[in-house]
């Protein structure tokens, strides 16, 4: 290994963010409620994404009226067993 890579890995760096569209701070729906959901707003506001949507209809979200107005907390995680892509039955495979 390179010293110079070995000497860079103890040293802390900038963390890096995501930056993605969202709505403005003061956004309000037609009849001025305040719009809770600007930055998941990205991913539910129609069918832009719908592999997005569908991932979060089996993760739980119970209708589309929560998916568009609620706000939504993500938990970013390297390995999820409880996945619901097409894969999930091969986990025990790669795991043994």
């Amino acid at each position: 290994m390179d010293p110079a890579n070995l000497k860079a890995q103890f040293q802390p760096e900038e963390p890096r963010l995501l930056s993605f569209p969202h709505l403005p701070d003061d956004a309000k729906y037609e009849d001025g409620t305040p719009i809770l959901n600007k930055y998941s707003s990205t991913l539910t506001r129609g069918h832009d994404f719908p592999g997005a949507q569908a991932m979060l209809y089996a993760a739980g979200v119970p209708n589309e009226k929560m998916m568009k107005t609620a706000p939504q907390v993500g938990i970013a995680s390297v390995w999820w067993e409880g996945n619901p892509c097409k894969y999930v039955d091969r986990i025990a495979e790669i795991k043994d």
